[in-house]
């Protein structure tokens, strides 16, 4: 653990050095970036947040009580502060995992300046680093007929201006009232969507990992990846919980029971010919999950 903490450390410092002089100025903006330039559903991806600072500023990083949407917080390396005749540098290192299903997502954490006469800290944003989503599951929809169709057709090139202007706005004042009229079951229908999509995506990463051999390594990603999405389902920080949290937290015996056996088979080596069927009723708890919290936002 130790040695890990020294490389990331060293590995911030470089990344603050190669940042040039601009970086390095005093009350010059934070640094954030992510050490990869792509990320799986649900894989943990580092986010390295540094700054460079006056030495009689008190500096915070923010902790695990912070919005890091679209990301979600798993954990963070603090580093002691770093001061030479330049300015002082703090930095920290957090480990994250998404579980949206937008391309391309960006994130942007600030760092917290402390005054003794102001009740809040000020924040100050470094630039928007991002992370493009590897997709998993490929869709290839049938290819359309194309008709070739050589005659020329006569176009009138003739504009009304007015005709096309008093078009366009009734069709703005009806979508307008439209969106009025329809703004919740209109919002609703999004969320709904975007549940199905995620849930879509959830099973079909799911399924690819325990379809094969199983090994701890392997088990080790599906828990991962079952806990992150089932979290936003029941509305608890599931990541971040042990087995016997998850016990105190949802009285489900089975569930708690294949959770067990799946600990012993990582951390203890303990073989077990049913882990396929345990496998098989975590993603059946977050089938039921999902199909809940679809009928919640229904009724919503």
């Amino acid at each position: 653990m130790t040695k890990n903490i020294a490389i990331l450390h060293r590995i911030v410092i470089l990344l603050v050095l190669l940042g040039g002089g601009q970086v390095l100025a005093q009350q010059a903006l934070p640094n954030g970036r992510f050490l990869q330039d792509s990320v799986k559903l649900g894989e943990p991806v580092k986010y390295i947040l540094t700054y460079k600072h006056s030495p009689d500023l008190e500096v915070f990083f923010p902790d695990s009580s912070y919005d890091f949407s679209p990301f979600e917080y798993i954990d963070k390396e603090f580093f002691p502060t770093v001061t030479d005749s330049t300015g002082s540098l703090d930095s920290v290192v957090y480990t994250l995992a998404t579980f949206e299903i937008e391309n391309i997502q960006g994130l942007a954490v600030p760092a917290l300046i402390h005054k003794e006469d102001q009740e809040e800290s000020d924040k100050i944003y470094p630039e928007k680093d991002q992370v493009a989503l590897i997709e998993l599951v490929e869709q290839v929809s049938d290819p359309a007929e194309l008709f070739e169709n050589t005659t020329a057709a006569k176009v009138n090139r003739q504009f009304d201006t007015e005709k096309w202007s008093l078009i366009a706005g009734g069709v703005l004042g009806v979508v307008v009232i439209l969106g009025l009229v329809f703004n919740k079951p209109v919002r609703k229908a999004y969320r709904l969507k975007r549940l199905r999509n995620q849930h879509r995506h959830f099973m079909a990463t799911y399924e690819g990992l325990i379809h094969k051999d199983i090994d701890d390594q392997k088990l080790e990603k599906v828990i991962k990846l079952w806990k992150g999405y089932t979290a936003k389902l029941v509305d608890m920080p599931l990541y971040s919980y042990t087995t016997k949290e998850i016990q105190r937290t949802i009285p489900d015996e089975k569930l708690n029971d294949s959770l067990k056996n799946i600990d012993r088979y990582i951390y203890a080596g303990l073989q077990d010919d049913q882990i396929k069927e345990h496998l098989h009723y975590l993603r059946d708890f977050s089938l039921d999950a999902f199909n809940k919290k679809v009928e919640e936002v229904k009724h919503a």
